[in-house]
């Protein structure tokens, strides 16, 4: 029971009205008090353990009942309990009081629930009130008890995740930092290990809530085919070479591969230099001229990939390299407009 008792504490039951006399301390004076039935915020029926009587012994079983969810209200009620039938039981950390119509399981001095029990009562309030939570409770104990709890369902776990990191969310592989990287740049948020306890990562695992970061970005290769150029990829690449050679004194090489199953368009190998085409996501006009000068897209994809031979996209290097080589390009441009002429002039 709350210390000091309140009687605001008790939930009186719909249609009864319980009257409530108090005597002052060395006074005649008695004060009455009614106790009203207060409309629940929310109710729903469910199953849950509970104890009863059969053939003269105790034991525990699993029955039908209802639960009152009441919302804690500030100046009146101001921490949460869970009840059995009205009365208060224990106090509980969660954003509501939790009314149960039967008996609850409680220890021999009946004034504490197991954690067991109450798991079970965080994911059912959990699967009820999801939309209503907000982002700063979603990370809140109770939250994080019921949706581990088998009682959770998947849309509430789906909600909890959103309001938890975002809409845009991929599990963080560290085993493929290229992926982690790419995801980061495409505005998702990377929710490392550390972001959720062992049974929220079994839940979310067994329940396929989310895919990494390496499902989402296949920045692999390695089930490529070695394409052979045509004139027109030969040209790419020899200009490639030779913004890599005067703008950031890089020898490298260029490679043209075939691989559908990879997301990404073009990569960077910094061991060894070398710039790759997946042609798989090209147009077969991608790799023309426009107007014998190679086209906006394809320079744009040249500079972005080249930039990596200084960093990751989270990495201040990397976005230097990429303004540098944009500053040097405009420059060259104002000055020699014949240098990007990807024709073979007489």
């Amino acid at each position: 029971m709350p210390e000091p008792f309140c009687f605001y504490f008790l939930y009186v039951p719909l249609n009864i009205t319980i009257t409530v006399s108090a005597s002052q301390p060395n006074k005649e004076e008695v004060t009455k008090r009614n106790l009203e039935y207060r409309k629940p915020y929310k109710i729903f029926k469910t199953k849950l353990p509970t104890e009863t009587k059969v053939d003269g012994s105790m034991k525990k079983v699993s029955m039908e009942t209802t639960v009152h969810i009441h919302q804690r209200k500030i100046n009146e009620e101001l921490k949460a309990y869970i009840y059995e039938m009205g009365i208060p039981i224990c106090e509980i950390d969660c954003d509501y009081s939790i009314d149960v119509q039967q008996k609850i399981p409680l220890s021999n001095d009946r004034d504490t629930v197991d954690g067991k029990y109450l798991k079970i009562i965080y994911g059912e309030v959990l699967s009820q009130l999801y939309n209503t939570i907000g982002k700063e409770q979603a990370s809140e104990a109770w939250v994080r008890s019921g949706f581990t709890s088998d009682r959770a369902t998947t849309d509430a776990r789906k909600s909890v995740i959103t309001k938890r990191f975002g809409e845009k969310v991929l599990i963080a592989n560290p085993m493929d930092e290229r992926s982690m990287d790419e995801a980061i740049s495409n505005n998702y948020n990377v929710v490392y290990g550390s972001e959720m306890n062992k049974d929220e990562w079994s839940v979310v695992k067994e329940g396929k809530l989310l895919i990494s970061t390496s499902a989402m970005f296949k920045t692999n290769f390695a089930d490529s085919k070695i394409v052979t150029p045509n004139e027109d990829m030969k040209k790419i690449a020899d200009f490639s070479v030779k913004i890599a050679k005067e703008f950031l004194g890089l020898n490298i090489s260029v490679a043209f591969v075939d691989s559908p199953r990879a997301t990404v368009k073009a990569d960077f190998e910094l061991n060894g230099n070398k710039l790759r085409f997946n042609v798989a996501h090209f147009r077969p006009d991608e790799w023309l001229p426009e107007n014998g000068n190679i086209k906006q897209e394809t320079l744009d994809l040249i500079i972005h990939e080249l930039g990596h031979s200084r960093g990751n996209h989270t990495q201040q290097s990397y976005h230097e390299c990429i303004t540098e080589l944009g500053s040097k390009l405009t420059i060259k441009a104002l000055r020699d407009p014949e240098w990007f002429n990807l024709i073979d002039r007489e």
